[in-house]
């Protein structure tokens, strides 16, 4: 039930997630692994239920076994099982693997893909080159790739041309994914709303900044009695 939000994890470091229903938001992470805790035959927790929103993650396209969000399967009495019902929403991804019967919502997936998963629902992605989509039984709906890997069909497009799909002029890390006025992605997604991670319910924040107001200006009048009124004047922003 924990909620880690607005956190940068430095050092290239892993973090593990052994219990269920934890959430990360708005957070900068290098990789998380999706495990478990056993003892002999019995297991203590494990990570279903995680969920992932508004996160990003740095590509890493020199290693091809990198993934950002790593299941890690538990087996018992001879049984493997792997990190499910999981939910993972307008993030910015270097590719997954060994999670299963999970969904995949408004993502950016920047290198590598689907490895060993299976039962995946994934809407309204981007997928900025060419790699596996796993088992048939991932469903993709209205996902735009640059490559051309996705099915046929149930609103997918393959070859976008990346130069069209974001804006230009930006070196960031996250705000070079806002899409270009005429992006292929605008209004391409399921009912209609924007492929990406500024698209969908809950769009990206850039830089993870928390979703709690922030003065950003103050100015008083100086000192003040119970005669002479102290006059403050604060400017603040909401960061939702």
């Amino acid at each position: 039930g924990s909620v880690i939000m607005g956190v940068l994890f430095t050092n290239n470091e892993s973090v593990s997630v052994r219990d269920a229903n934890i959430k990360f938001e708005r957070c900068y992470m290098y990789q998380i692994n999706l495990g478990a805790q056993v003892a002999g035959t019995t297991v203590l927790s494990s990570s279903n239920n995680t969920r992932i929103a508004r996160c990003s993650f740095p590509p890493n396209s020199s290693n091809s076994g990198f993934y950002s969000i790593n299941g890690q399967p538990w087996t018992v009495n001879g049984i493997t099982y792997y990190p499910n019902n999981c939910q993972i929403e307008n993030s910015i991804i270097n590719g997954i693997n060994s999670i299963r019967n999970s969904t995949f919502n408004n993502n950016i997936f920047t290198n590598n893909g689907f490895s060993g998963t299976d039962g995946l629902i994934c809407k309204n992605n981007i997928l900025l080159g060419v790699f596996g989509l796993g088992p048939a039984s991932n469903t993709f709906q209205n996902n735009i790739s640059t490559g051309n890997t996705l099915p046929a069909g149930n609103g997918n497009v393959n070859g976008a041309n990346s130069s069209l799909l974001f804006i230009t002029g930006t070196s960031s890390r996250d705000k070079k994914y806002e899409l270009a006025p005429a992006s292929p992605a605008r209004s391409a997604g399921v009912d209609g709303v924007d492929c990406g991670i500024f698209g969908g319910a809950t769009p990206y924040i850039l830089s993870g900044i928390p979703p709690y107001p922030v003065i950003t200006d103050l100015q008083v009048s100086g000192t003040g009695s119970t005669t002479v009124p102290l006059n403050i004047t604060i400017s603040a922003k909401s960061n939702n």
